[in-house]
């Protein structure tokens, strides 16, 4: 998971220098990729919690992305400790299965593996590679 949360990270990152700068001539690029990076968030997101998505205007997208870093980075770091491996032996081998059963279920019911698997396979840092 934490190789996971350091792609959003970069991918995040890689937004915001982006829209400091946006090049025109590659402009549908980059709001490709920025939906990409949206999508992956929320179906990662949607296979943890129950999202209640609240429709926002958009009138400066940087301005929304900087507000919510902070809030963002922080969750996913603290997911990475809740659910560290020290965290889930309380569970018996069954229920872990049943919930990566679940997850895996939702995730494939979900999501697009041709904007998702993408976008991580090129976002994942060398050093957080196997």
């Amino acid at each position: 998971m934490g190789k996971i949360h350091s792609a959003f990270k970069e991918g995040f990152e890689s937004v915001c220098n982006h829209l400091e700068t946006p090049s025109i001539k590659d402009l549908y690029n980059f709001l490709g990729y920025c939906f990409t990076f949206g999508e992956s968030l929320l179906h990662h997101h949607e296979t943890e919690d129950e999202p209640t998505p609240t429709p926002t205007p958009i009138p400066n997208l940087s301005a929304i992305l900087n507000g919510m870093k902070h809030n963002l980075f922080t969750h996913l770091d603290d997911e990475i400790r809740d659910l560290s491996p020290e965290r889930l032996r309380v569970f018996e081998w069954p229920e872990l299965k049943q919930i990566i059963n679940q997850s895996d279920a939702y995730a494939k019911k979900n999501t697009d593996p041709f904007i998702f698997l993408p976008f991580f396979t090129s976002h994942i840092a060398p050093d957080n590679r196997d």
